[in-house]
């Protein structure tokens, strides 16, 4: 821990001439002037800040050499992936305000599908249906994993590329 700041002799260093603190603080004023010591303690406290500050700029300096020494090998931390489940609601349909032609789900953990609620078509879906549809797979998805919401993005097919077979939207060739 450093030395606490002498008020006394900081005042001194600040505010008088050597010549004059020799004088107010020697033998002929408090006596408490001592030559040895206090000729360098007034530059100390005069120049205190600067110094100070010369010293951090080398501390931070050797400590940034000292982590760059170490940059010809490369520290590689792995950390455990947290266990998390993910849900994504799949859309098939043509932008965001065009009518959904199938739904669905999946879940995945760790970069990995581990559940999927097959693709159903919507045709003849209200809005209040296909509401109540993602209120089923919401619960569904909460009863087998305990996943409470969907993921903020989602997955969108477009409408020509279904993949349910049937499909409305490609015509059954009669044989």
């Amino acid at each position: 821990m450093a030395r606490a700041v002498n008020r006394k002799c900081l005042h001194c260093a600040l505010q008088l001439v050597a010549d004059e603190a020799r004088r107010v603080h020697g033998s002929e004023g408090d006596g408490c002037w001592q030559e040895s010591v206090c000729h360098r303690r007034r530059s100390h406290y005069r120049n205190r800040h600067r110094n100070n500050e010369k010293r951090r700029q080398e501390r931070r300096l050797n400590s940034k050499t000292a982590r760059s020494s170490n940059s010809g090998q490369l520290i590689e931390i792995t950390l455990p992936e947290p266990e998390s489940l993910a849900a994504f609601l799949i859309f098939v349909r043509r932008n965001l305000r065009s009518p959904v032609h199938a739904i669905g789900a999946e879940v995945w953990q760790q970069g990995q599908m581990v559940g999927k609620i097959q693709l159903r078509h919507t045709a003849g879906m209200r809005s209040t249906d296909l509401t109540a549809y993602l209120q089923q797979m919401q619960q569904q998805l909460h009863e087998s994993f305990g996943i409470e919401r969907f993921e903020d993005t989602f997955v969108e097919i477009q409408p020509e590329d279904c993949p349910l077979d049937p499909c409305p939207l490609r015509p059954t060739r009669a044989g």
